[in-house]
């Protein structure tokens, strides 16, 4: 969560357990923003939790993850355009 969605969740939550989610995101990002930082494997291996969660930050880079996106290639263009058709059939 970010700041402003923890401050909310004080009307919710006790403030330890806010610190405790806080602090574990203060460290899950550390751990990734020293494998990309180093370019290479950590020495002491991730749970599957950290590797799934750097994985769904990954994808969410993916432009098809984009709602307001919609992205055409040279197959998508293949059932609109004649010109890719005939290059494609020549």
């Amino acid at each position: 969560m970010d700041a402003e969605s923890l401050r909310l969740a004080e009307r919710f939550l006790p403030s330890t357990y806010l610190k405790q989610a806080q602090d574990a995101d203060i460290s899950r990002r550390s751990r990734i923003h020293q494998l990309l930082e180093k370019r290479k494997c950590p020495d002491e291996g991730w749970d599957d939790q950290m590797i799934e969660g750097l994985l769904v930050d990954l994808s969410k880079m993916d432009s098809n993850n984009f709602p307001a996106n919609c992205g055409v290639g040279e197959r998508e263009s293949r059932i609109f355009s004649v010109i890719i058709i005939t290059a494609i059939t020549q």
